[in-house]
Order: C-alpha cells, then sequence, then structure tokens
C-alpha cells in the first residue's frame, strides 16, 4: 500500500488524544451558557456578566479528568486504527461514521462509571455529553484525515530510447 504521506494518521491521532476532551467542553460552555444561559461546567452567566464556576484547584476535578483522558486515550486509539484499516480520507460520511463510533464507544464507558459510581456519576450529563464528544470527534475528523490515499503501488517511469 502506498501512501502519498509517511504516517498519515498521526495528525488524527494526536488531535483525538489531547484536543477532543477540551473541544467537547468548549462546545458545551458555547451551548449552555452562550446559547441558553445557563450555567455551565466553568463558567455562569449572573447578572449581564460571565463569572467563574469552578476552580481547576479541585481534587475531583482533576480525578475525573484523569478518568475520562484514560477512556479516551483507548477511544483515540481504537479510531485512529478503525481509520487505518478502512484507509479513511477527509469526505463527510467517514467522519460521520469515525463520530458514530465515537458515540458508541463513549456510551460503553458510560454505562461503564455509571454501574460503578452510581447514575450521579456525570451530572445528569449522559446524553449531552455523548453528543458533544461525538461532535467533536466529528469536528476533529474533517480537519485532521488526510485528503488522499492509495492502494496503488509506486510505480517507477522508465524511459526508452527509441530505435531507429
Amino acid at each position: 500500500m502506498y501512501l502519498t504521506q509517511e504516517k498519515p494518521y498521526r495528525p488524527l491521532l494526536i488531535a483525538l488524544i489531547f484536543l477532543t476532551l477540551p473541544l467537547a467542553l468548549l462546545l458545551h460552555e458555547i451551548i449552555t451558557v452562550g446559547l441558553f444561559r445557563h450555567s455551565g461546567l466553568l463558567l455562569t452567566f449572573q447578572n449581564g456578566q460571565l463569572r467563574q464556576v469552578a476552580g481547576w484547584d479541585d481534587a475531583i476535578v482533576w480525578f475525573i479528568c484523569g478518568v475520562f483522558g484514560f477512556f479516551n486515550l483507548i477511544i483515540a486509539g481504537g479510531l485512529t486504527k478503525l481509520a487505518y484499516k478502512k484507509m479513511m480520507r477527509r469526505h463527510f460520511h467517514y467522519a460521520l461514521f469515525l463520530s458514530g463510533a465515537a458515540a458508541c464507544a463513549a456510551a460503553l464507558v458510560v454505562i461503564i462509571l455509571e454501574s460503578l459510581l452510581g447514575s450521579a456519576a456525570l451530572g445528569g450529563m449522559r446524553q449531552g455529553g455523548i453528543f458533544l464528544y461525538a461532535l467533536s470527534v466529528w469536528i476533529l475528523a474533517m480537519l485532521t484525515l488526510p485528503r488522499q490515499l492509495t492502494r496503488a503501488p509506486e510505480q517507477p517511469i522508465i524511459f526508452h530510447k527509441m530505435k531507429r
């Protein structure tokens, strides 16, 4: 298999590992605080001003970030391997397929976490969190999947001398 890039899925893997959860959190804050004027996870809208709700110095916040980061690492590796096996390119239907697979994997993680920690573990963000995670995977897939791939072998061009 000849690929036009040396490691075509490395940007997808790096983006899924490091940017999926922050992008999902950013989308949540934009939708919750910006559109609906409710209290988000980090920001709230009070008296016409944005205020910070939670601080990053809480140990529970870091534990939750570590747990979700660990599961995100597993899901990102699986999605990258799936994209490599299917030779996915930067098209709408490939990114939609990856986001659907991410939503299924995130739903499985949610079921595991809720069975271990109880139904209050996610704070009522089960469906919304899965949707935002899948949306962030779709956005990152549309930005980082390789543009062109081919299965054709690399063929050298040989010029023969003309016989007279």
